[in-house]
This record gives structure tokens, C-alpha cells and sequence, in this order.
């Protein structure tokens, strides 16, 4: 399990926590699945969780068996769907609950 606090002007404002796990649909590659990513409410919509999803990407770049990035969000989590589309996601797969998004590397 890989995680990183994210800071702005030296405060401690959000962090994000990934594991490593086999692609189902091909064993040989690994895709990173985020776990949590949160960001207190003040400091929203200045970057954070981008510099975050950044952090993830870079560090997954470094083993080249992670292929994918991939996270759960609630369906009605709108803001959260958009982040993760902004920063190259695609749905994947949606019901009245949950969206699942992926991003290939």
C-alpha cells in the first residue's frame, strides 16, 4: 500500500492511499486502485487532489507492470467523478451506486 499526505503552504490538507492489484481481465499486469483520496473542504478546487493523482501516476510509471489506475466513486459524488475525469479517467462501468473509473498508462 502506497499513500501520500498532500500539503498547501505547509499545512496538511489531504491525502490519497493506493494499493497494487492484478488486472482481472489480465493477470500478467497490475493496475494501482486508489483507495482513499480526500481533501479538507477549504482547500478544494486549488489542485490538491490533483498534485495527488499526479503523485500516484509518476509512482506507477515506475513499475512497468502497472498498466491502469483505478477508483470506485459514489454515483452521486458528481465533483468527485469530475476530478477524476479531469485528470484522464474514463467510466468504465456505472449503476444507481457506483461509478467505476480507469485511467490507462
Amino acid at each position: 500500500e502506497w499513500s501520500q499526505l498532500g500539503y498547501f503552504n505547509d499545512v496538511n490538507v489531504g491525502g490519497i492511499s493506493y494499493i497494487e492489484e492484478e488486472i482481472p481481465e489480465n493477470k500478467d499486469q497490475l493496475r494501482a486502485h486508489i483507495e482513499t483520496l480526500g481533501v479538507l473542504p477549504t482547500y478544494r478546487r486549488l489542485g490538491v487532489a490533483s498534485k495527488l493523482l499526479e503523485y500516484v501516476f509518476d509512482n506507477c510509471k515506475e513499475n512497468e507492470k502497472i498498466k491502469q489506475v483505478y477508483v470506485q466513486v459514489q454515483s452521486n459524488n458528481e465533483s468527485a467523478v469530475n476530478l477524476f475525469k479531469k485528470n484522464g479517467f474514463e467510466v468504465k462501468e456505472q449503476d444507481q451506486n457506483v461509478n467505476i473509473l480507469v485511467k490507462n498508462l
